[in-house]
Order: C-alpha cells, then sequence, then structure tokens
C-alpha cells in the first residue's frame, strides 16, 4: 500500500522518471516495519541502500505529508517513528537494475563483478550528491 502511495504523489506531482522507477520498485524503498502493536511503522535504515537513497525516501513522506495538511486532509498514513536506538531494517532485499547510486558503496563494491552487474545500473544516477536538496 505504501508502495502504491508513493508512486501515486509521485506522478501527481510529475516527478521525474528516474524516481518514479524507484517509487514503482518496492525492495527499493520500503524502509519502514510495523511496531510491535501495529499502530505505527519505525522508520529502519536498509544496509543495502545508500544514505542518500534513505534521505530521498524520507523526504518524499515529508512531502506527501505536507500535501495532504496543505489539502485540508488528515493523513491516512500510519504514523512514521524513528527508533530511540537505531536499528537496521530486517528487509535485505537487493533491488535489481536500478540506478547504481540506491546502493550503499561498501556493500556494493563488496559483491562479486557479476553481482554489481545483475544488481546495479552503473550506467545511471538517480539522486543529487544531497539528496534533501531533491524535491525543491
Amino acid at each position: 500500500m505504501l508502495k502504491k502511495l508513493h508512486y501515486q504523489f509521485g506522478v501527481a506531482q510529475e516527478f521525474p522518471k528516474r524516481y518514479l522507477k524507484i517509487l514503482l520498485n518496492v525492495d527499493a524503498h520500503s524502509n519502514d516495519e510495523h511496531t510491535p502493536n501495529g499502530k505505527a511503522y519505525f522508520i529502519k535504515p536498509i544496509a543495502c541502500k545508500s544514505r542518500n537513497a534513505n534521505i530521498f525516501l524520507q523526504r518524499v513522506d515529508k512531502e506527501i505529508e505536507k500535501a495532504e495538511r496543505d489539502n485540508g486532509k488528515t493523513s491516512n498514513q500510519c504514523q512514521h517513528l524513528i527508533p530511540d536506538k537505531p536499528a537496521t531494517s530486517i528487509c535485505n532485499q537487493v533491488p535489481r537494475g536500478l540506478p547504481i547510486d540506491l546502493n550503499n558503496p561498501s556493500r556494493f563494491n563488496s559483491r562479486t563483478d557479476g553481482q554489481k552487474t545483475l544488481t546495479a545500473n552503473s550506467f545511471n544516477v538517480a539522486f543529487l550528491p544531497d539528496a534533501s536538496e531533491s524535491l525543491r
């Protein structure tokens, strides 16, 4: 459901195709996990993703919340919480064929050449050098 919300928002806001491709692939952006009571999500960085990728996805969530507030709507999303003690996500599915800068550089460089070719499109990048400047 979160994937669909992210993607629909990106289309409505006319995000560049490189961002829509990432938002369409759930393995590329699922960075939240249900809390034990199921009423909120903990935002946890995914080890295989770059810091910039995690920052970009948090910006998308903030932009969705801002748009809903500006339109007088209450957010229909579960609350997203950042844990007091940072924890890495249990989700480690590596997205395939997406721009190389989505990958965590140290994890990417530790892979074999075959794995690198399979998991990343090394001819494309998606993010600005500072992803917090994306979507402005």
